[in-house]
């Protein structure tokens, strides 16, 4: 499985953020907006749904490793995942509209969850 969440036909850029200018870089004295320590394993992907509204991570190194952010308040979802089936998680995708989740795992399944605060598919 491709680690790289970003096959060339997704758009991930244009998160809100809650600081105002974006940063560039160039600086040296950038501070993070927020800094999520839900996974004590290293990141193996990151992924924007469609608005930019949600930030998903997770890691493989560790079962059930997967954590949603809301971007604008920097909630983690500490409900979420309930399904506990998860096993090690390789890579995950919003649909276009972000009404489904799909989240593939080590065993080769592809597990799809409805994300019903998303009304329009």
């Amino acid at each position: 499985m491709d680690d790289n969440n970003n096959n060339g036909d997704e758009d991930v850029a244009g998160a809100p953020t809650t600081t105002g200018t974006p940063s560039t870089g160039t600086s040296g004295n950038e501070q993070p907006i927020y800094t999520m320590d839900n996974l004590v394993t290293c990141v193996h992907g990151v992924q924007f749904n469609h608005d930019g509204q949600l930030l998903l991570y997770w890691s493989k190194a560790k079962k059930q490793a997967i954590r949603l952010v809301h971007v604008q308040t920097g909630k983690v979802y500490s409900n979420w995942p309930k399904d506990r089936g998860l096993n090690f998680v390789h890579k995950a995708t919003f649909s276009p509209n972000s009404g489904y989740l799909a989240i593939g795992n080590d065993l080769g399944y592809v597990k799809l969850i409805r994300l019903h605060f998303y009304g329009a598919l």
